[in-house]
């Protein structure tokens, strides 16, 4: 998971279910956020502005209509990103002036652009049409693709329901099945998840959710979500330093993101031992294959030799590639 970091998974934890009621903790968990948010833009607090965009005639099953579409994207956000103050071009003007402007305006700007995989794919083909453009602009780089993974969270669920969901009379009593945690979080009863995917999706959440704070509360020694926790040590203070801080986070509450929610299972590191053990018997045989190739290369005067058969390995690259 190198997409999230072992810090931002402790820190969600700890703003969730760690010591919201007591005002000490809550000033320390701000302390936290400022450490490990520091390089946040300042625009990121200011409130968003929504454009609601018109519904336009183009069909995504053809290429030549993802194109129309994209390039009305682009006049759009042309109207959209221009600043006030700048002075509006003559009706006269060249192509080269219209395309100078665009740039000027549209230049630095990333727009995402979001949709399921198959849009993401067809967005991706119509861009490669305009790969000969020479303005980033008309290449539509600064649209950039954004898939939802629905299809992919609606199968891993699908497949979580077939092992743990039973909506029949034993499997409420039965502990450790989501129907049973259904019924104690009073929610929408889903046999299948196609049918009612966001109810699904809500009664898995608040089931991790369960999971994670009743693990943390008994790994950290917790009785309740209020009190202090007796597996830990003393937390840091205000006037500590930001590396007693980090230290505190990286060492103390990394070791439960570990052991209970990054938790590498047996059959996964199996995979990556054998694929690393692949990859190093690949590395040897073509290291092999390189010796053997540079004993029966015969001597030139390009590659300096310091006996008649044998080359420096620092030289051994320029001769092959001569």
């Amino acid at each position: 998971m190198s997409w999230i970091s072992n810090e931002q998974i402790s820190l969600s934890l700890l703003q969730e279910f760690c010591w919201s009621s007591s005002l000490h903790y809550s000033r320390l968990m701000t302390q936290f956020l400022l450490i490990f948010h520091t390089d946040i833009p300042k625009r990121w607090p200011q409130k968003s502005v929504i454009v609601g965009l018109p519904v336009v005639p183009f069909n995504q099953n053809k290429v030549a209509d993802v194109c129309q579409y994209l390039q009305w994207l682009e006049d759009f956000f042309f109207k959209v990103f221009q600043t006030e103050n700048q002075p509006p071009l003559p009706d006269a003007c060249s192509q080269s002036q219209l395309d100078a402007r665009r740039e000027n305006v549209l230049g630095k700007v990333r727009v995402p652009l979001g949709g399921d995989l198959l849009g993401r794919e067809r967005v991706t083909g119509a861009k490669k049409t305009r790969l000969g453009c020479d303005s980033p602009v008309e290449r539509f780089e600064n649209v950039v693709e954004n898939p939802a993974l629905w299809h992919t969270k609606q199968s891993f669920l699908s497949y979580v329901w077939e092992q743990l969901y039973s909506s029949s009379t034993i499997s409420g009593r039965d502990v450790g099945t989501l129907y049973h945690l259904r019924q104690h979080f009073h929610l929408v009863n889903v046999s299948k998840v196609k049918k009612n995917y966001k109810s699904a999706e809500n009664l898995m959440l608040s089931a991790t959710k369960a999971y994670l704070c009743t693990a943390f509360k008994t790994w950290a020694g917790l009785e309740k979500l209020d009190g202090v926790p007796v597996n830990l040590p003393k937390l840091p203070t205000s006037s500590d330093t930001i590396e007693v801080k980090k230290e505190f986070i990286s060492k103390y509450i990394g070791k439960f993101v570990d052991e209970f929610v990054l938790v590498e299972f047996d059959i996964e590191r199996t995979w990556m031992e054998g694929r690393e053990e692949r990859a190093g018997q690949q590395q040897g045989g073509h290291q092999a294959q390189h010796s053997n190739a540079v004993d029966h290369l015969p001597p030139s005067d390009d590659v300096p030799t310091s006996s008649p058969n044998q080359c420096h390995s620092d030289d051994l690259s320029v001769g092959m590639l001569d």
